[in-house]
């Protein structure tokens, strides 16, 4: 049955749910590479320090979800653990279009993903103030 209202069907409660997608390739020193084509409704990111990485998104949102991330590698093994970790200031900082993650290793210490590594960041965030 087709949806009147044009909503997409996320399994949840929240009204106006959206979700953006980014590539990203990590460089020798950290440094991420954000693939434009492949990223829409994000406009950058850049490196702020070991592990900390601060998203760009092209409009501002309500809310921010979750961020989760897959890993695709050149060679070797990953550095990181599979999904990066929202900073606390994440919804404070979205209507200025920004908010943090951290890559923590398994020991719980910040860390690069690997040089090669490529990221396929799938942010979820919501629209609306409405549930």
């Amino acid at each position: 049955m087709a949806n009147r209202f044009f909503n997409q069907f996320s399994q949840a409660l929240e009204k106006g749910r959206v979700q953006l997608f980014a590539r990203v390739a990590i460089g020798s020193t950290g440094a991420p590479t954000l693939s434009a084509v492949n990223s829409k409704g994000v406009a950058s990111i850049t490196r702020n320090g070991v592990g900390t990485y601060t998203i760009v998104l092209q409009d501002s949102y309500v809310k921010l979800f979750n961020v989760s991330n897959s890993t695709f590698l050149a060679s070797g093994t990953p550095t990181h653990v599979e999904n990066p970790y929202i900073k606390a200031d994440a919804v404070a900082t979205l209507a200025s279009k920004s908010f943090q993650i951290v890559f923590l290793d398994f020991a719980g210490a910040a860390v690069d993903p690997g040089s090669g590594e490529q990221l396929r960041l799938q942010i979820d965030l919501s629209n609306s103030t409405a549930i």
